[in-house]
């Protein structure tokens, strides 16, 4: 408990602080533009590194931030930059981290051959994370559609080797390489699976909004 509280509280503190040094640069030149990248940047690893240092729950603080940031509405006219720049440095980490997938793919392909391994996979794609999330989604006003295009495209990559490896750090298990294959194969079956579909989703949802 004292863990929550502690991500919770340190998140909301330093996500309304830098929320206030943010906005406060300049929007018009190029080096504001930068600076709020910069910390936009401070704004994941600062509440981390802060809440973990103290024993709290590090990933709950960036949550907490994030929220406050979000939140930030009167400011949003400067938020275009930012997000630009947000989103050009998630592709660069995502793409840096489909390349560590495909290496380890490349070098462990025998995985594949691994029955158990890859029908842990299957059912992580298919069954754990659409069920999951349209459960989570049950009390929002979405339809049914659109509860399950968010339900069922999720898994990437970055946040399953983060949990990954906070389960080793809190956790002993007896076979790592085992957990590390499951979770690698999945990565490569949601990139596979949801970059196929993802264009014929997209068509979809603009014919129903139109």
């Amino acid at each position: 408990m004292i863990k929550i509280v502690l991500g919770l509280g340190i998140g909301l503190l330093i996500g309304w602080l830098l929320c206030r040094l943010v906005f406060s640069l300049g929007s018009r030149d190029e080096l504001g533009k930068i600076s709020r990248g910069i910390i936009a940047i401070a704004l994941t690893l600062l509440p981390y590194a802060a809440t973990e240092i103290v024993g709290g729950y590090g990933f709950l603080a960036v949550f907490a931030a994030a929220c406050i940031f979000s939140n930030y509405e009167k400011h949003e006219k400067h938020m275009d930059s930012l997000h630009d720049f947000n989103e050009e440095l998630e592709s660069m980490v995502v793409a840096v981290i489909f390349l560590v997938v495909g290496a380890f793919i490349a070098y462990h392909y025998e995985i594949f051959l691994d029955v158990k391994v890859v029908a842990v996979a299957l059912l992580m794609v298919f069954v754990v994370r659409p069920i999951s999330g349209y459960i989570s989604l049950t009390k929002t006003k979405l339809n049914g559609f659109e509860k399950f295009v968010l339900s069922f495209y999720g898994i990437r990559g970055i946040g399953s080797l983060f949990y990954f490896a906070y389960a080793l750090t809190e956790a002993d298990f007896k076979d790592t390489t085992k957990l590390l294959e499951i979770t690698m194969t999945t990565i490569f079956l949601s990139v596979f699976v949801h970059g196929l579909s993802a264009k014929t989703i997209q068509k979809k949802i603009k014919k129903y909004e139109s």
